[in-house]
């Protein structure tokens, strides 16, 4: 058995916003049940009024004042960093007004790795009337539309907003929720290793589904609930040798909305789509430099928002050195 648990203090104070302070922590128990099988749990509960972006919790319920580079009027220009809302995050990621608990398990047999988790979570206090998410597919490409820059409200319905190597969309729900809002999220991961003759393969596969609700439930995927994503990557490895290993990739998402969410002028809520497939190659040239060579194409469509679309390919070299 291993356990640990902190809690702490936090808040946010400026002369044009006030003051607020409120409670934050957390908890994570992990068992290791024999050798290829480990267990974890993970608790956590942070106020409303509690913020720390140094221990990157996600603001959801707190408005910040804010400076950018963006002449005022522009799209993107902003004097005060609005919180997320009631926000869809990833597994383990903490936000404020928030408190949930985390399950998962790990098999690692030899050349086999399977790990399977669940998040059950709620609103601290009610009151929302906006909705962020993100777009696992295709979210670093999404971010590189606005080079060099963090806008807010963006894109043709102004609800993107860019962050480092990221985007998300921010919308407004029809009314506000008063009562607490149930986020349930399944992630599952497969990694597994396979050699022919000299040859080796290495596939990885993620799977999420995820919903957000006014009741709790394991998933709910009926088409009345809020908001529901899901999305499948995956990854295929070559090893062809020490200094080079080839790179097959293929991936895709949907996000759903209901009536409550934005709807178009029919009447449609969004119902978002996304794909990314390429190929690529890692060479090792040295011990200590590498270079990581990917191609993709890729594309993103709403049904029901038809200027929300954008397809294209993308070809990226890096370049790693170690010192």
């Amino acid at each position: 058995w291993k356990t640990y648990a902190e809690a702490g203090w936090s808040g946010y104070s400026s002369v044009d916003l006030g003051r607020l302070q409120g409670f934050a922590g957390q908890t994570r128990v992990l068992y290791q049940v024999n050798p290829v099988l480990e267990l974890q749990a993970h608790g956590f509960a942070i106020s409303p009024k509690a913020i720390n972006n140094a221990g990157a919790i996600v603001n959801a319920s707190i408005s910040e004042a804010g400076i950018n580079s963006i002449p005022a009027g522009q799209a993107g220009s902003s004097g005060v960093l609005q919180p997320t809302g009631a926000s869809l995050l990833g597994f383990g990621q903490l936000a404020n007004n928030r408190l949930g608990l985390d399950v998962n398990a790990s098999y690692h047999p030899k050349n086999v790795y399977v790990n399977v988790g669940y998040s059950a979570s709620r609103e601290w206090q009610g009151g929302t009337q906006t909705l962020a998410f993100g777009h696992p597919v295709n979210a670093l490409t999404r971010s590189r539309f606005w080079r060099w820059q963090f806008p807010v409200g963006v894109g043709p319905y102004a609800r993107t907003n860019v962050i480092f190597r990221n985007t998300y969309d921010k919308i407004n729900l029809a009314v506000v929720q008063e009562m607490p809002l149930h986020f349930a999220q399944w992630e599952a991961q497969s990694l597994y290793r396979v050699q022919t003759g000299n040859k080796v393969w290495i596939f990885n596969h993620l799977l999420r589904a995820h919903s957000i609700d006014d009741q709790w439930s394991l998933l709910n995927v009926a088409a009345g609930t809020l908001f529901r994503q899901y999305s499948l990557e995956n990854e295929a490895y070559l090893s062809w040798n020490e200094h080079l290993t080839l790179v097959g990739m293929a991936s895709a998402d949907a996000s759903l909305g209901n009536m409550q969410t934005t709807v178009n002028a029919e009447g449609r809520p969004m119902d978002q789509r996304g794909w990314a497939y390429g190929f690529g190659a890692d060479i090792w040239a040295t011990k200590d430099v590498s270079f990581y060579l990917r191609h993709k194409w890729f594309g993103f469509t709403d049904r029901s928002f038809l200027l929300d679309t954008y397809q294209g390919t993308e070809t990226t070299l890096e370049l790693k050195l170690l010192f």
